[in-house]
């Protein structure tokens, strides 16, 4: 049976600053079990696993959604950190998002009804519905058996203090998985779904990266710097955007 997600990769500054502190975890506490691991790229999940017997229908619907958010400056804020006891005690950094990405998490349940059954429960805090709890996984199992050394670490090398604004960054793709690899991935500055070999490809980013300056009047480089540019919002995306 295959398998799909949803969810979106970090890229700049957010993704460097999770990638070096899960090595200096794993360093300092001599994690030899994550040694040799390969870690998947640092990422938020939207829709966590989940089956479909109409992958047509599934791509269609995921293009379609996304479509209607092109040119829309979605950001978010890595901000914090925090423990899931249970299924797999997951130590994470904890994601702020604007409410346009719960929007859009809605927009994309709400057309994909009947098209998908999950596998593990959404998205959501415990007991409440209508609340996104999205997060990053630095550590992704057993991570609750040093939690106060890590804290105490956390504290000692002043990650809070450091960066008491968190990172803020913008989500530019939404990715649809199949079976752990990108089946799609909607990039909303080219307003187009990418297949795997252009979601990977290096020139295909610095032209989304181009767009979104040109869209937004945000200029942005691969290490997420970023500076003012001349804004060319249109009337229509400012309008769904809200």
């Amino acid at each position: 049976m295959d398998k799909y997600e949803i969810g979106t990769r970090l890229f700049g500054n957010s993704k460097q600053y999770i990638k070096s502190l899960r090595s200096k975890i794993i360093k300092e506490f001599n994690l030899g079990i994550y040694n040799n691991k390969r870690f998947p790229p640092p990422h938020v999940t939207f829709f966590r696993p989940f089956c479909s017997e109409d992958e047509s229908g599934l791509v269609s619907n995921f293009k379609s959604v996304l479509s209607k958010y092109s040119g829309c400056p979605i950001n978010y804020k890595i901000k914090g950190f925090g423990f899931f006891d249970n299924p797999e005690n997951v130590f994470y950094a904890k994601i702020e998002k604007d409410s346009l990405i719960e929007k859009i998490i809605f927009d994309l349940e709400n057309n994909l009804k009947g098209n998908i059954e999950y596998l593990f429960p959404k998205v959501y805090l415990p007991k409440e519905e209508n609340k996104i709890n999205l997060h990053c996984s630095i550590i992704p199992k057993g991570a609750n058996l040093f939690a106060d050394k890590i804290n105490a670490f956390l504290e000692d090398q002043k990650f809070e203090k450091k960066f008491p604004e968190g990172f803020e960054n913008y989500l530019l793709r939404f990715y649809l998985l199949k079976n752990n690899l990108i089946l799609q991935e909607f990039d909303f500055s080219l307003n187009k779904s990418l297949n795997r070999v252009e979601s990977l490809d290096p020139d295909v980013f610095d032209a989304t990266l181009m767009v979104f300056g040109e869209n937004t009047g945000i200029g942005l480089d691969k290490n997420g710097f970023k500076w003012p540019l001349v804004k060319r919002f249109s009337v229509e995306a400012t309008d769904i955007c809200q």
